[in-house]
């Protein structure tokens, strides 16, 4: 079995991008976690690992304030890292680390999402195929995307008991997206103290994901 890499690239005298790579392929796959500190990080991936990597080259990113990209936890929460420095610091890693692969394919979820389409909106040429999972994103943003954007292949993951983004909230992509396919991850079973379980739908139900994922790739 194919055991991942880490890596880091310096951006500047203050922030270093973290990562973890694994796989050989032409084709690149770019995973972006969410934003919660506690457990949102590269390391979040690695149950996605192995069927990614039969078929891709994986990514996956500790955005600036998380994992082992600096500043690490401990400083964010002092020295908070804006969303245009995360966009330059994925730029340069595009630049660096990207640049060879034919297909260059990114998966945000939850605050991820947000990064991953506002990088997109700035960087459309790096980005081949879009896929989200409960994107948390405001509607006129989305509404606003340029049609370059609009008009990239999208598949959403999302489930019906998202207690942190609403389900709901799909409608504004399948209006405004020209190919976008709508994966429903149903209603995840949790407890009381765990609904957050149902925000996190991807390894709920992984089996889902990765089929419907390989799927809209093919």
């Amino acid at each position: 079995m194919q055991e991942f890499t880490s890596h880091l690239l310096p951006f500047n005298e203050n922030h270093s991008l973290h990562y973890l790579k694994i796989g050989e392929s032409e084709n690149a796959i770019i995973l972006i976690h969410g934003g919660d500190r506690k457990f949102q990080n590269a390391q979040y991936w690695t149950p996605l690992f192995h069927d990614l990597s039969n078929s891709f080259t994986v990514f996956a990113i500790d955005l600036l304030g998380h994992g082992d990209s600096i500043p690490g936890e401990s400083l964010a929460q002092s020295q908070r890292v804006p969303i245009e420095t995360q966009i330059e610091v994925l730029k340069k890693f595009s630049d660096k680390v990207l640049i060879n692969y034919e297909k260059k394919i990114w998966v945000g979820r939850s605050y991820g999402a947000n990064v991953v389409l506002h990088f997109t909106n700035k960087y459309p040429e790096v980005v081949t195929h879009l896929s989200l999972i409960a994107p948390a994103v405001f509607s006129i943003f989305v509404e606003n995307l340029s049609d370059i954007v609009k008009n990239k292949p999208l598949m959403l993951f999302w489930a019906e008991n998202d207690p942190i983004v609403p389900f709901s909230n799909n409608h504004f992509f399948l209006k405004h997206f020209t190919d976008c396919k709508l994966v429903n991850a149903g209603t995840i079973t949790c407890s009381e103290t765990e609904k957050w379980r149902a925000h996190t739908p991807e390894m709920e139900k992984k089996d889902l994901f990765l089929s419907s994922f390989l799927a809209s790739l093919r």
